[in-house]
């Protein structure tokens, strides 16, 4: 402790036992050279190096240190001017710590053995590594990895290690400073989360290929991150727990390409308010139990949602209210059990599959609740399905009476010349209010009249049907029984003329002289009024459909 070394301290191929206490002990020793514990060195005893500095490496190539239940290496706060070691079938049971240390160049770890069960297997909270972490070429650590706080001038690499804490995070990264990506790929695999809490990452986060195992809980949890790159959940990623980026800024893509994310009864993807500047791919055999979440989200490309499943029964398959895709919302060949709630929702472009041969609400057959109020979009893709047939059964599939969503169907058509689809869209809109909106009986036979006699203020020119079969009927009925009619003033002969009579009672500001000359007597007289009536209702009605009134 405390010597003052101006070389080199080699105990390659050494073996030291001092069980249950310290085998080897250099804190606050300095060191100018190496310090080799390789070669088949070995340590039953804490190995200390607290405080050390040293010139060059820290090399434990093939070293196997045992202190069970307590640290194997303890080196909190070592200034270590050159790269630490600790590969070539290092093993270490017992702690690794190396809180607070700087090392000057990178900690490999590869191929190495970490054991310490239901603790805390390697610790390097706020240390600063100039070069890389490297835990990748099938390095295993049971117990928890911990790098909080910590500064990394390379990259985090854990390609295919194995990372075991059941119940427990496998992997904490929380607030930590990695200049290069984060590659969690290659047959990588951890029982327990991996947190990356507020982390800042200079290039992708990749976990390609990846398995994540925390049931119950969230298995990767990264919100309020900050990643350069993109983030890759793709080759077979699998999750078993959420998967957690809500706030997370994410400069590039989110690529969830063939991804399984399983969460079931709660939320497989969260990523409530997150920056994405590129598209989102949930495709190519993406598979989601439990809910996605996207609310007020901000995606830079396309929401890809295509070949995917979507299953959460009983609740929202998907959940993205106020979400912003500035690109467009792709939804193909998609398989959904449960509802999706697009609430206030915004994309350039709807692309989706309406007019399938097997359905023809395609990808949205079976979603249920569907919300789409307030969805704003400016168009449908080109190749998309503009019908509105179609997109009339599309918004009658929602829950509820939605006006929101009729609304922006009936934007989009006029927006691009399309005024009768326009049209027939605004009357069914009328329709489903009738049919779903609660409205109260008068109201509904209201809307129905309506309906009938002016298309709901979108065809005016049906009252004018409707009054001349009116006229047309009474005419008949004054031609037929024209001897049930007496003159009004004397020296009048004859029978009143039938279409003129009818005309003249029908329509209230018209006076063709008919029906002042003469008065009905006894049933007919009871028509006549009725005309009387319908004339003064259907006026009025034509007059409000055809100023835009009972649009609203």
């Amino acid at each position: 402790m405390d010597a003052r070394i101006g070389g080199q301290l080699n105990c390659s191929g050494a073996t030291l036992t001092n069980e249950g206490d310290s085998a080897f002990s250099a804190d606050g020793a300095e060191i100018g050279g190496f310090v080799f514990l390789n070669d088949g060195f070995s340590a039953t005893g804490a190995v200390g190096l607290s405080g050390a500095k040293i010139g060059g490496a820290l090399s434990c190539s093939g070293a196997t240190l045992t202190n069970e239940g307590d640290n194997a290496l303890f080196a909190d706060g070592a200034e270590i001017r050159g790269i630490v070691n600790l590969r070539g079938g290092f093993r270490a049971t017992g702690a690794v710590w190396l809180l607070g240390a700087r090392i000057g160049g990178s900690l490999d770890c590869s191929g190495a053995t970490l054991t310490h069960e239901g603790d805390n297997a390697l610790v390097a909270d706020g240390a600063e590594i100039t070069g890389s972490v490297n835990l990748r070429d099938g390095s295993r650590a049971i117990g928890t990895v911990r790098l909080p706080g910590a500064r990394i001038g390379g990259n985090l690499d854990c390609s295919g290690a194995t990372l075991t804490n059941e119940g427990d995070n496998a992997l904490i990264a929380d607030g930590a400073e990695i200049t290069g990506s984060v590659h969690l790929r290659d047959g990588f695999s951890a029982t327990g989360a991996v947190r990356l809490l507020d982390a800042r990452i200079g290039g992708q986060l990749d976990c390609s290929g990846a398995t994540l195992t925390h049931e119950g809980d969230n298995a990767l949890i990264a919100d309020l991150a900050e990643i350069t790159g993109s983030v890759q959940l793709t080759d077979g990623f699998s999750a078993t727990g959420g998967v957690g980026l809500s706030g997370t800024k994410i400069r590039s893509q989110l690529n969830c390409s063939g991804a399984t994310l399983t969460h079931e009864g709660e939320n497989a993807l969260v990523a409530d308010g997150a920056e994405i500047g590129g598209e989102v791919f949930l495709s190519d055999g993406f598979n989601a139990t439990g809910t996605v979440r996207l609310p007020n989200a901000r995606i830079g490309g396309n929401l890809t949602c295509n070949l995917a499943t979507l299953a959460n029964g009983g609740d929202n398959a998907m959940f993205a209210r106020g979400v912003t895709i500035d690109g467009a919302l792709i939804f193909h060949n998609v398989s959904v059990t449960g509802g999706l709630d697009l609430f206030r929702a915004r994309a350039t472009t709807l692309h989706d599959d309406l007019g399938q041969a097997d359905h023809p609400l395609g990808s949205w057959s079976a979603v249920a609740p569907l919300v789409l109020d307030s969805f704003a979009y400016a168009r449908f893709a080109p190749e998309a399905e503009w019908d509105s047939t179609l997109r009339r059964q599309w918004l009658e599939q929602t829950t509820g009476f939605q006006q929101g969503a009729w609304q922006q169907l009936i934007e989009v058509y006029r927006a691009h010349g399309r005024d009768d689809e326009a049209t027939r869209a605004a009357i069914a809109m009328h329709n489903d209010r009738v049919k779903r909106a609660g409205l109260p009986w008068y109201r509904r036979w209201g809307r129905r009249v309506l309906r009938v006699t002016v298309g709901h203020g979108y065809r005016p020119w049906l009252a004018g049907i409707w009054a001349a079969a009116i006229i047309a009927a009474f005419a008949l009925v004054v031609w037929n029984w024209a001897g049930m009619f007496v003159p009004e003033t004397g020296g009048l002969g004859g029978s009143p003329q039938p279409v003129a009579y009818a005309a003249d009672t029908f329509l209230p500001i018209v006076d063709l002289g008919e029906a002042g000359d003469w008065m009905p007597t006894g049933w007919v007289r009871w028509v006549d009024w009725s005309v009387i009536l319908l004339g003064w209702a259907l006026s009025t009605i034509f007059v409000a459909g055809f100023t835009r009134i009972v649009r609203s």
